[in-house]
């Protein structure tokens, strides 16, 4: 599927929120398939040089939501949850470095690392905790990912000061200031959002 302007991307989008009982299995499916014009994917880069990736949301619904990420070189996301949703990030230029990680034992341990270049979907199960960053390659990192429901809020890492975040949805995958009003709360010690629900 070979889009061309952002407004067509919005119908398709549209189209997408749609599907009864939206899965995992569609995302994945309309990750792969679609393909974005030289234009329009330079039209959907949104730098942020303070912060790992700037976002550009496309969409976002009860049922679906959509961004477009433009990675900062040097700056990998914090390890993180998607909120519980169901998730399917795209590569459509450069070359990530993906890390899943587990929580056990009040700490993060890597389970695995790989690199994932243009084309490449990576499926994201609602409990997963991973972290994302630009690989260095020539062409810097932009990918695509859309996630069933709009993302409340999410869990985030941070290993060196060993401490759990929640923040807000509309916040990347990094530990916000307090100024900025998108940090929820902070637990000293690695949880899992199970753990966090529980108590």
């Amino acid at each position: 599927m070979f889009i061309e302007t952002r407004a067509a991307l919005k119908d398709a989008l549209q189209r997408l929120a749609r599907i009864p009982d939206l899965s995992l299995a569609h995302l994945q499916d309309f990750a792969a398939r679609v393909t974005f014009s030289d234009d329009l994917l330079d039209a959907l880069r949104k730098p942020d040089a303070d912060h790992p990736y700037g976002r550009n949301v496309i969409h976002a619904c009860d049922v679906l939501e959509c961004m477009v990420a433009t990675w900062t070189r040097d700056n990998p996301c914090s390890p993180h949850d998607h909120g519980g949703s169901y998730g399917a990030v795209r590569v459509l230029q450069g070359q990530a470095r993906h890390r899943i990680w587990s929580v056990e034992d009040d700490r993060l341990h890597e389970v695995r690392q790989h690199p994932a270049v243009p084309g490449d979907v990576l499926a994201c199960g609602p409990s997963m905790v991973h972290s994302m960053g630009d690989d260095n390659q020539p062409r810097g990192l932009v990918t695509l990912h859309l996630y069933t429901t709009a993302i409340d809020h999410m869990v985030v890492y941070d290993p060196t000061a060993h401490v759990t975040h929640v923040v807000e949805g509309s916040c990347g995958a990094w530990v916000p200031s307090q100024a900025s009003g998108m940090l929820r709360s902070s637990t000293p010690g690695i949880h899992s959002r199970a753990d966090l629900i529980a108590a």
